[in-house]
């Protein structure tokens, strides 16, 4: 990946944070996906900087939603709410996500529960619910 400075990335964030406003379909899957490597080309100058790690795990979690509520599409939602995990491993929201992921495939009750737990454990609203269903 090509590094840039960070001045740079910070005017290329202006000028992508000016184009929000799509509210979904694919224009909003490719804003994100644009966000997504914006913020990997900033976590990969200060690894440190939380605000990086806390963006990408944002937008991975919103394209995540998008995958399953638009597209139907369950492996590639696991693939991405799972990077939502990794950069903001104490954020209750992708853990939720992930339950309802395998609560939709035969057989997976432990991962449901076990990310199921995970939500629980940092703090899930409790007007949310996790539920699986053994047939």
């Amino acid at each position: 990946m090509n590094h840039l400075s960070i001045d740079h990335l910070l005017d290329m964030e202006d000028n992508w944070l000016e184009r929000e406003g799509f509210d979904e379909g694919d224009e909003r899957n490719a804003w994100l996906e644009e966000g997504i490597k914006l913020y990997t080309q900033f976590h990969e100058l200060d690894k440190k900087e939380t605000r990086y790690s806390i963006m990408l795990a944002d937008l991975y979690l919103q394209l995540g939603k998008d995958k399953k509520i638009r597209q139907g599409n369950y492996h590639a939602e696991y693939n991405i709410l799972r990077n939502a995990t990794i950069f903001s491993p104490n954020k209750s929201d992708a853990f939720y996500h992930l339950s309802f992921v395998f609560a939709k495939e035969e057989r997976k009750c432990e991962a449901v529960l076990f990310y199921g737990k995970e939500a629980l454990e940092k703090g899930i609203e409790g007007s949310k619910r996790i539920n699986c269903y053994v047939m």
